[in-house]
């Protein structure tokens, strides 16, 4: 009974927690500042940029990998949604992935040096957690194990991470030629991080005699505000919040330090093309404060109950003992580990079809715990009027085929507001992530470029 609560309410943890991405559809709108994020050798054209302190950048994510149209199917008797387990099973991936990320930029700053040389400085809190599911405890869970027979059921990406920490970045890009180069270094404070180092879990079932075997081996690291006890026999009593430490604490933490690096070019490879590439947060963080490393790796084979065994409570209770003694944890040490960051890989191009609008594809790689998702964005840019840029884009990724985009940008005298999203809610019954950032900033010195600079750089032209 025990083990049931406990995976029930690992389960509903998983469900109920909430990938990071930058917004694809930000990378080509060089006329917003904030696309310097995405490549550090974008300029902005404005001499001085003043991001409003914690306005300046918001950026918001959330994912929940299904939609509502693959929990529910419509009764025709009732004309009701009622939920569809069955379907469900079908549409999910091998793991799915449940997350949500919060990016707050805290001060922002630019500033151009000469023509050629742009500065730019940020301190930005980032937040991300992310849970995974996989598709086959769901199936033992509403079909049983008879599915599996003669095969394994694998739990192995049922885990939660959490990261978040305080970055200052300094940045400088410089214009040669047709080429711009741009290199950024950060400064990274870890406040809190939850990583799931491993987490291999299966089940197998015995074709022959219905054996069923459970294994397990995890592996979990955090530095959190969080006391871990475990009695003699290792087996954890309590995990509760450490009162000694403040909110204050966590946020001026600085024993847990990190270094990134951003790097970008762009080439103008004709009048009419433009050619991009930049790797962001390229770093890690060392975690010493506040540490918990739990290790676990056990195995249990369930044979049936003795047909001679009459006394069924002494026979659960017995069986309650096996399983916690099979999968008793190690005992909890407290080493400093390190966090890598989510690497993102871009490669981008444009087409100029008037000196107002032009076209952008987009690839975007993720690196993230061994694992690569890939996305393609294409979009329609266009700086119609003086105080007016905007754009529309199509991005296909791990998430689904149908994301559509939009951005705006508005400047009324040296204010600027802008409101990006790579999904719009348009069809909110086929909608399993939504992401949006927006901001304000204050620019100046925003001279109208000659001719021979609009050409170098296209995605200023209006």
């Amino acid at each position: 009974m025990k083990l049931k609560i406990y995976i029930f309410i690992l389960l509903l943890f998983n469900l109920i927690t909430v990938k990071a991405q930058e917004s694809n559809t930000l990378y080509f709108m060089h006329d917003i500042p904030q696309s310097n994020l995405l490549n550090p050798a974008v300029q902005h054209r404005c001499k001085y940029f003043i991001g409003i302190p914690a306005l300046s950048s918001i950026y918001l994510d959330f994912s929940t990998g299904v939609t509502y149209n693959n929990i529910f199917t419509k009764n025709s008797a009732t004309n009701k949604y009622d939920p569809d387990i069955d379907k469900l099973i079908t549409k999910l991936h091998t793991t799915n992935y449940l997350s949500a990320s919060v990016n707050v930029s805290l001060i922002s700053l630019g500033y151009r040096y000469k023509d050629d040389y742009y500065f730019t400085f940020a301190i930005s809190d980032k937040a991300f957690v992310r849970a995974g599911y996989p598709k086959d405890l769901l199936r033992v869970a509403w079909q049983g194990n008879t599915p599996f027979e003669g095969g394994r059921a694998g739990f192995d990406n049922l885990n939660v991470d959490f990261n978040y920490y305080r970055e200052y970045a300094l940045g400088v890009s410089q214009k040669i030629n047709n080429l711009t180069i741009g290199v950024k270094g950060k400064l990274l404070f870890g406040k809190g991080n939850l990583t799931s180092k491993k987490t291999e879990i299966g089940l197998l079932s015995d074709a022959s005699t219905f054996d069923i075997t459970l294994n397990s081996n995890i592996q979990i690291n955090s530095s959190l505000p969080i006391i871990v006890t475990q009695n003699a026999d290792s087996i954890i009593n309590t995990a509760e919040f450490n009162d000694d430490k403040s909110i204050m604490d966590i946020i001026f933490n600085r024993k847990n330090l990190g270094l990134a690096v951003d790097a970008g070019v762009i080439y103008d490879l004709n009048d009419y093309i433009t050619l991009s590439a930049s790797v962001i947060d390229l770093g890690f963080i060392r975690w010493k404060s506040d540490l918990n490393n739990i290790s676990q790796d056990g195995t249990f084979t369930y044979t049936g109950p003795d047909k001679n065994d009459t006394d069924l409570d002494n026979y659960f209770s017995q069986l309650i003992d096996s399983i916690q003694d099979s999968f008793m944890p190690d005992p909890i040490t407290h080493k400093s580990y390190l966090s890598s960051l989510s690497t993102k890989i871009y490669f981008g191009g444009i087409y100029k079809l008037t000196k107002k609008i032009n076209f952008g594809a987009l690839s975007r790689s993720e690196i993230s715990h061994n694992r690569v998702t890939q996305a393609f964005t294409f979009s329609a840019n266009a700086n119609l009027l003086k105080f007016l840029s905007t754009s529309v884009s199509y991005t296909m990724n791990d998430k689904g085929f149908d994301n559509i985009g939009a951005g705006i940008g508005v400047k009324v005298g040296p204010s600027q507001f802008y409101l990006i999203s790579d999904n719009l809610p348009i069809w909110l019954q086929n909608t399993n992530n939504i992401n949006l950032r927006f901001g304000f900033n204050l620019l100046f010195g925003c001279k109208k470029k000659s001719i021979s600079d609009r050409i170098s750089c296209p995605w200023l032209w209006y």
